[in-house]
């Protein structure tokens, strides 16, 4: 008997530019199995927590005096904004003409006059 085999060329294949693969959606992370935690002493907190309680209590005292400290200038400037007002009309009465003088307009540091002229 006589065997025959066949015998097969193959060609081979220009290559070709890769193409980009394609984006896969991750997958969900796996859960962790839960640890032991150990147990930290209370005592620990509380020292924490009282200190932040100190501390927001003299926050809320700093903020109170400089709320008070900022009245304070506040009437300062319209008491003397006030007294230059005081000044401007003495001495408009003492100008001939500025008699019938007038403040139009008192806003923030600006002081407004009508001379009528």
């Amino acid at each position: 008997m006589a065997t025959t085999t066949k015998t097969t060329t193959t060609k081979r294949k220009k290559p070709t530019a890769k193409r980009p693969a394609k984006k896969r959606a991750k997958a969900a992370p796996k859960r962790r199995t839960p640890k032991r935690v150990a147990t930290v002493s209370l005592s620990k907190f509380e020292g924490l927590t009282d200190l932040l309680n100190k501390v927001e209590i003299e926050a809320v005292k700093i903020a109170k005096r400089l709320i008070d400290r900022a009245e304070e200038a506040s009437a300062e400037l319209r008491n003397s904004i006030e007294d230059l007002v005081d000044l401007v009309f003495d001495a408009a009465d003492s100008v001939s003409g500025l008699e019938g003088m007038d403040q139009v307009m008192l806003r923030g540091k600006s002081v407004t006059f009508d001379t009528g002229m």
